[in-house]
């Protein structure tokens, strides 16, 4: 049996403005989707619960409990948000608890057997989390806490989490970084800048405006650009001309220099932040032609680099502890990833989002080994690109490690027309990673939603997952009104099949097989 799990009182999260991606109607979209289709009918709805004190201590410090707790009073964040683009309202704390517990209770069913597996509609996401710090619109460390409440379970001693969203879950993997217990494996965007730009708002609203507008908008928008680049050429060719003019009048002008340094500074950090909510996509050139010559272009760029790394204003996950006091991983590899980080931006431009998840993160301790990245370096791949890391990757690893529970999460933004993604995974492409995926841990499997920002696909793959779901717990009708190339290709495969078994021996044996999986029933008895 196939359980979902889902709260309505997670809508109550919600962002001030409309636009916001991390929106309640990527969950409302995804059970509309179930319910319309009949496959909700054919799941258990499993009910959501608040996550406790006690379970959410399994990954996060009392401090940020308390402070994430406190918002139902108005209290915001702050300090403990490490990107502009988490938000919290009164309903925050409510819809957080609400999305880590209806897991860690769906997690519970399937770790003893209660359930074959199950997926989990939960919002706000939460693979971005670190134990004191909320980011990439993630509050509680959702998978996490839910694989440490697995290992509580009697059956259970080790999880396989494999992520699938855009994004790296550096969250996840900070969690479980010196944990041999748990094999994580992540395959995301890393990139040299391209995928990393976030789509602007004209593209968001791709579906509201017709390609003329569009192009007539991104016309527009480029004679903006090299407008803003001749003003800036401007400025510095006048504030060349007043430094000379000092100088020849022996005026000391330092402390201007000094002034508009900072200036420069400020900028860079606004331009930041402005790119992480998509509102600004910096031009491949703008770098080059905005420079000045020598040694001051060196030091601008060193500055605007610092200013990157330091304009989250949060805390850098390297820096928090643990509620005992320890470190959770390794600070050493959060330094290297910093300096890499550095290197990387400075050969090929911005890291895509979080600019973690480097291929030579492999764990620490008695972890080395037991952390697997697969960076995409570049954007555009699609079902065989990720299919390939399942077989080639996922599953040998897996097979060798014997999981007992494998939890995925399952960031939808990858999928062809995300908004922030630029991958081209397809609903079958989902699926079929799926159906592969539950040849481990005998099939207990939690699915457990992440990423994914364009309502519409993310409500078609979840329902190609959940269909795989079904299907793969018995359910006959698992297939019957599916939108997923896979059951069309199936079905006409099986056509073909039953009209040749007249002739082929090896279609007679499929069709036999075909005619007992259609009379198979739930409760494993076969009416012919």
């Amino acid at each position: 049996m196939t359980g979902v799990v889902y709260d309505s009182r997670t809508c109550g999260h919600r962002a001030l403005s409309d636009d916001h991606v991390e929106a309640p109607l990527r969950g409302r979209f995804i059970t509309a989707q179930l319910e319309d289709t009949g496959v909700m009918k054919m799941c258990r709805r499993v009910a959501a619960r608040e996550a406790t004190d006690e379970e959410l201590l399994l990954v996060h410090t009392e401090e940020y409990i308390k402070l994430v707790k406190s918002t139902r009073m108005g209290t915001k964040l702050g300090d403990a948000v490490k990107d502009n683009d988490v938000y919290s309202c009164l309903n925050t704390d409510l819809a957080a608890r609400l999305s880590c517990g209806g897991l860690v209770a769906l997690t519970k069913k399937i770790a003893t057997g209660e359930l074959k597996n199950g997926f989990s509609i939960s919002r706000p996401p939460g693979h971005h989390a670190n134990p004191a710090v909320a980011s990439g619109f993630c509050i509680y460390s959702n998978v996490a806490i839910a694989a440490k409440v697995a290992q509580q379970q009697p059956l259970v001693q080790k999880v396989l989490i494999f992520d699938w969203d855009v994004h790296h879950g550096n969250g996840t993997e900070w969690v479980h970084y010196n944990d041999p217990s748990v094999l994580t494996i992540s395959v995301h965007g890393h990139g040299n800048g391209r995928t990393h730009n976030m789509r602007s708002s004209l593209k968001r609203k791709l579906r509201e405006v017709d390609r003329a507008e569009l192009a007539a908008a991104k016309a527009a928008e480029e004679e903006g650009k090299n407008e803003r680049r001749a003003q800036r050429a401007r400025t510095r060719e006048s504030e060349k001309k007043l430094r000379k003019v000092s100088r020849a009048n022996g005026k000391d002008t330092d402390g201007d220099e000094k002034d508009s340094a900072a200036g420069d500074e400020g900028d860079a950090d606004a331009l930041d932040w402005f790119a992480s909510l998509g509102w600004y996509e910096e031009d491949p050139e703008q770098q080059s032609n905005d420079l000045s010559d020598g040694e001051e272009d060196e030091e601008q760029e060193a500055k605007s680099l610092k200013s990157t790394d330091d304009s989250s204003g949060g805390t850098h996950f390297s820096d928090l502890k643990m509620s005992n006091g320890t470190y959770a991983a390794d600070t050493n590899v959060a330094i290297h990833d910093a300096l890499y980080s550095d290197a990387v931006q400075k050969e090929s431009g911005s890291l895509f989002y979080p600019g973690t998840g480097f291929g030579e993160r492999v764990g620490i301790g008695k972890g080395v080994g037991y952390n697997i990245n697969v960076p995409w370096p570049c954007d555009g791949f699609g079902d065989v690109e990720y299919l390939r890391v399942v077989n080639e990757i996922v599953l040998p690893a897996g097979r060798e490690f014997k999981p007992d529970i494998v939890i995925i999460s399952a960031g939808f933004d990858s999928a062809l027309g995300d908004k922030l993604g630029s991958m081209r995974v397809t609903p079958t492409g989902f699926a079929l990673m799926t159906e592969a995926i539950a040849e481990l841990a005998g099939g207990k499997m939690v699915v457990c939603l992440e990423g994914g920002y364009n309502s519409e696909v993310v409500a078609t793959c979840a329902e190609a997952t959940v269909r795989t779901l079904l299907r793969l717990s018995g359910e006959p009708n698992a297939d019957r009104n599916s939108f997923c190339i896979k059951d069309q290709c199936t079905d006409t495969l099986n056509k073909v099949k039953e009209t040749h078994a007249e002739y082929w021996r090896c279609f007679r044996q499929a069709e036999a097989k075909q005619r007992v999986e259609r009379a198979l029933q739930p409760d494993g008895s076969i009416v012919l």
